[in-house]
């Protein structure tokens, strides 16, 4: 009964895979992006075919684990495509495809008949005959799945202010969220594959059905979504031009300086202060300061100022208990009382005077 639920599985998800792969290559107007996608759904087709048949020929688990280590560099760059509008596939790029050319050869010239391959590490004795295939076979494979955990590792990092960026994600809507979405699912698939691989010394249904849903997902997001790879790109290239404002700043000065004017000179204190004059004061633009207290701080410019003017606040209450609660909030800096008190009951969690209250 196992065998016919995985067999139902694998099967779908062929189908599934060079479906979708045949669709991208029957548009008109393909790009490099439609070729490098198809290639890559094409791929895992054939890698669900090795798997459902890999014990019962040394070709086909060649393929198998040569596939598992190809398909770590083939997922990197489709998502580096679709989320860096500048990326460009070039010829250098296929050094990243040799180890799985290397270790699919090697595994040809190793004669696995009557082998289990699929044993788990911890359960293989290299005192028994032949051990050493099995122990060779599963080896690679938890290397090639933990190859795919590094390649998305690498890629979350190269793009984590996109993916922590909550405004480039709204901007972009659902898609953007899809987006992010398929990110962490395949690398959820991934790492329930490798701990699979490690324990059982195989792939289980479980995997499988992960694996045919990153499909199912792909091709939900281009039913919704037919032009969602070029509305990304444009989302990300406007996202990058933000970024790319900043970058020629010395941050640290900037920081600096900030600090100083805050703690130092108390500009939070004047109730004129506003964007355009901190920004005139720090020697930069007001779009910079927009990106640096948005994407660096993570805060918004009210947010900021009201976090010191609440501070300033709280001390002048508890060291100077016959002062007005109406008196403290115009001395930080507020307009109006409401302001004041919204501000402080946002931050502190309560009013300035329950504060004085309970601090007295």
């Amino acid at each position: 009964m196992g065998y016919i639920y995985t067999t139902y599985i694998i099967v779908s998800g062929i189908f599934l895979y060079w479906l979708l792969a045949a669709g991208l290559l029957v548009i008109k107007r393909k790009t490099p992006d439609h070729y490098l996608t198809a290639f890559l759904l094409f791929s895992i087709g054939v890698w669900l075919i090795a798997t459902g048949l890999m014990n019962n020929s040394s070709f086909l688990l060649g393929v198998h684990i040569g596939l598992t280590f190809a398909r770590a560099p083939l997922l990197y760059f489709y998502f580096e495509i679709i989320i860096n509008p500048r990326f460009n596939f070039q010829r250098q790029y296929l050094v990243h495809f040799l180890p799985g050319i290397i270790v699919g050869v090697l595994l040809l010239m190793v004669p696995f008949e009557g082998v289990d391959v699929e044993v788990a590490l911890s359960s293989i004795s290299l005192a028994d005959a032949g051990a050493w295939k099995a122990f060779l076979a599963s080896s690679l494979m938890s290397i090639a799945l933990g190859l795919h955990v590094v390649y998305f590792l690498v890629l979350l990092k190269r793009n984590a202010f996109l993916f922590l960026r909550n405004k480039w994600q709204h901007e972009l809507g659902e898609s953007g969220y899809i987006v992010l979405f398929q990110t962490m699912f395949s690398l959820v698939t991934v790492i329930i594959s490798l701990a699979e691989q490690i324990v059982y010394g195989r792939i289980t249904p479980l995997s499988l059905i992960f694996i045919t849903g990153i499909g199912v997902v792909f091709f939900l997001t281009i039913m919704r979504y037919p032009e969602y790879m070029r509305l990304v790109k444009l989302e990300t290239e406007k996202a990058r031009y933000a970024q790319s404002r900043i970058q020629c700043l010395n941050l640290k000065r900037v920081f600096r300086e900030m600090e100083r004017l805050m703690e130092e000179e108390k500009i939070y204190a004047g109730s004129d202060l506003s964007l355009a004059k901190l920004a005139e004061l720090l020697s930069i633009d007001a779009k910079q300061l927009s990106e640096i207290l948005n994407n660096e701080m993570h805060t918004s410019f009210y947010d900021y100022i009201n976090k010191h003017r609440i501070d300033e606040a709280k001390k002048l209450i508890l060291e100077n208990p016959e002062l007005k609660i109406i008196t403290v909030g115009y001395d930080v800096g507020f307009n109006t009382t409401s302001s004041f008190y919204k501000a402080f009951q946002k931050i502190v969690g309560t009013s300035p005077g329950e504060f004085r209250k309970h601090n007295a």
